[in-house]
């Protein structure tokens, strides 16, 4: 009998100056060797998806320190000129630590810890400007291991980390602080939003922000989303003009709904709504997993899923998108699933550099899940399309855009970035202004979970 593993495809489509890519988690083609590819510390190992020639994904290697070292939670930040951060959780044997390694054009940077507090920590995420500065951020238990809080570390492209520090704070003085979902997004000119959810002293947790100016640091934390709905799973983009656009799920009644508010220099963050979902209110309504991502023009884009029927089972799941602009504010709700009988989950929303964008989901069609997409390109939606139609299961996407997208693009053969012998999880995407890719990843291997990068280049 043949095992089949969870692993990692990229999909790509290149024409001129546009290439996209895709990862999605789901089950190998082929059997894996019986031992799975050895990637060591800091060497590179054959991925088995392509050669080291231009245009190919190669240089599959572990990111994490000991082959013995339970790595988990990777997230990645890449910037136009080809520098990225990735972080993940690592124990060093006492606590579960943040670590970072960093990716420049001569290769990969030795790993580093960036905190080492009494107490774990939890799952990180990254930011990255134009310069190759940093920001990260993440969850950590507090000194009386009752609460948590939300930490961050600075990383300067010229000096290296600086001492991280705690950018969240009690609604209340003397008030015990339960943060989560930590997200961050980071302008180009070194700018940032942090956002996570709230909860103090086990009251209903609130949606809370915090801002970093660059050359300046952070400032004071703020709750943008309160009034007694319970709300969680924040999302988080800004643009080079310091605007910012955030989602995320509250409670309307018995059930989610998407949330968003919207970040204004000069005014601050205006009051939060359920502009964004249309069905808000409509009897039985659900929804999940948004998503959010602004082009260079201050205009957004939301993604989620809905269900909505009578009897309150709320399912098939359907992927929407709104679509927020400078001079209208938040537009009509569009369904973007060509079937109203398939479940499509996890949607994920790209913008290219002239204002179109990809959208990407998984959709059960029954008996097997595909990627499926739609581009917004000319002011309108093209008809969605399947990514990929092989014989396996497909779930997660990522995607990443470089340069400007041509209306009714199609997607290449997808390929097979790793065979090695376990299932792979938290797949994350960057790309960089020629068109170079990096992709990491968790893969289990025996007892243990390692992070592994690789290169399209």
């Amino acid at each position: 009998m043949i095992t089949k593993f969870k692993s990692i495809h990229i999909r790509a489509f290149s024409l001129l100056t546009v290439f996209f890519t895709l990862i999605a988690c789901g089950q190998s083609g082929p059997a894996p060797s019986a031992s799975g590819t050895s990637a060591s510390d800091g060497a590179a190992a054959s991925s088995g998806a392509g050669s080291s020639s231009p245009g190919a994904w190669s240089f599959m290697q572990s990111l994490a320190v000991g082959a013995s070292a339970n790595a988990t939670s990777p997230a990645l930040a890449t910037n136009s000129q080809g520098v990225s951060m990735a972080v993940w959780v690592q124990s060093d044997g006492t606590q579960d630590r943040i670590w970072a390694r960093r990716y420049t054009a001569a290769g990969w940077e030795p790993p580093q810890v960036i905190e080492s507090n009494a107490n774990p920590a939890y799952p990180a995420k990254v930011g990255m400007d134009t310069a190759g500065n940093a920001l990260v951020v993440w969850r950590q238990n507090d000194a009386a291991n009752t609460g948590t809080d939300i930490w961050a570390a600075y990383y300067h492209a010229g000096t290296g980390w600086q001492a991280p520090s705690i950018i969240s704070h009690a609604k209340y003085a003397g008030l015990t602080t339960t943060a989560a979902d930590p997200v961050i997004a980071m302008d180009g000119n070194g700018n940032a939003f942090a956002m996570w959810s709230q909860s103090d002293n086990g009251t209903v947790p609130f949606i809370w922000t915090n801002h970093y100016v660059f050359n300046q640091g952070w400032g004071t934390a703020t709750e943008i989303a309160s009034g007694g709905t319970f709300t969680h799973d924040p999302q988080i983009a800004t643009d080079n003009s310091g605007s910012a656009t955030a989602v995320w799920l509250g409670e309307g009644g018995a059930f989610d709904y998407v949330n968003t508010a919207r970040y204004t220099p000069g005014s601050g963050w205006g009051v939060s709504s359920l502009t964004v979902d249309g069905i808000a209110g409509t009897a039985h309504a659900i929804d999940w997993t948004p998503q959010v991502a602004m082009d260079g023009n201050g205009n957004a884009i939301a993604v989620w899923s809905h269900a909505t029927d009578t009897t309150g089972v709320a399912t098939p799941k359907q992927v929407y998108a709104s679509l927020y602009s400078t001079a209208s504010g938040w537009g009509a709700l569009m369904p973007l699933q060509t079937s109203a009988t398939q479940v499509g989950a996890s949607p994920q929303v790209s913008f290219d550099s002239s204002g179109n964008a990809w959208v990407l989901w998984e959709q059960n069609e029954g008996a097997i899940s595909h990627i499926w997409g739609s581009q917004y390109a000319s002011g309108a939606w093209n008809t969605a399309q399947p990514i990929e139609t092989s014989g396996s299961d497909a779930h997660l996407p990522q995607v990443a855009i470089w340069g400007a997208s041509s209306n009714g693009s199609a997607w290449n053969t997808a390929q097979q970035v790793e065979n090695e012998n376990g299932d792979t999880a938290n797949a994350a995407l960057g790309i960089d202004a020629a068109g170079q890719g990096i992709a990491v990843w968790q893969q289990q291997y025996l007892n243990t979970s390692r992070v592994l990068g690789a290169m399209y280049q």
